[in-house]
């Protein structure tokens, strides 16, 4: 079944449907591994609220991701095996062994911070060419746009507040933060093709994920 407000969806076809389709598909492993995450963070902070949060984050990201993976299948029916950048898997493997480990702090930076982050400012950047193309689903859109935004700036807090307990963290979050952002631009770049049949530019998404974060994450 085409989800719902996505009627400009099929109209749209050529190599701009393929960038889209690997888009989305990309979009919808990420989410994967976002929900996954949150729920295992759920299990590790010691506050309630916390925990109801992230729990409530798991369950938009599956839904975000069911939502993408439909969306690239309603592209190319039947969709065909998408390649993920090679640097998703990467980035998983560093995240796995950061919860395995029980370190909160790291997880965070990887989903919150770098992963939610480049994800929102993914869709926003790309809202508007979107809807000049008339591609549809706006109003899913900018839902998951605000859910992503919002589990981003929950990220922020929780490690200002790892920080303020530990002023020796510091450091090995900003450590945590060069490592991820630079996984998140070799993602990029594995994906220059895509942006550019989309006539966009990789390097205002590294700069937009890097503008997002605050003073005290800032690295080079």
């Amino acid at each position: 079944m085409m989800p719902a407000d996505t009627e400009g969806v099929v109209a749209y076809g050529g190599l701009h449907n393929r960038a889209l389709v690997r888009l989305f598909a990309t979009l919808a492993h990420g989410e994967r591994l976002a929900m996954s995450s949150a729920r295992r963070q759920a299990r590790m902070v010691s506050e309630r609220q916390a925990s109801r949060f992230l729990m409530g984050q798991s369950r938009q990201e599956a839904m975000h991701a069911v939502l993408f993976q439909r969306v690239a299948e309603w592209l190319a029916p039947p969709s065909p095996p998408v390649d993920i950048p090679p640097g998703f898997y990467r980035f998983e493997r560093r995240m796995e062994r950061a919860l395995i480990a029980g370190d909160l702090p790291e997880s965070l930076v990887g989903t919150q911070i770098v992963l939610e982050g480049l994800g929102g400012h993914i869709l926003e950047q790309l809202n508007r060419g979107l809807d000049r193309k008339d591609i549809g689903f706006s109003r899913q859109r900018r839902v998951i746009l605000r859910q992503e935004q919002a589990h981003h700036a929950f990220g922020l807090r929780l490690l200002n507040g790892v920080i303020v307990r530990d002023g020796d963290a510091l450091s090995r979050i900003q450590q945590s933060a060069v490592v991820y952002l630079g996984i998140a631009d070799e993602i990029l770049a594995e994906m220059t093709e895509v942006f550019e049949c989309l006539d966009e530019r990789i390097e205002d998404y590294r700069d937009g994920l890097r503008s997002s974060l605050p003073d005290w994450l800032q690295v080079a």
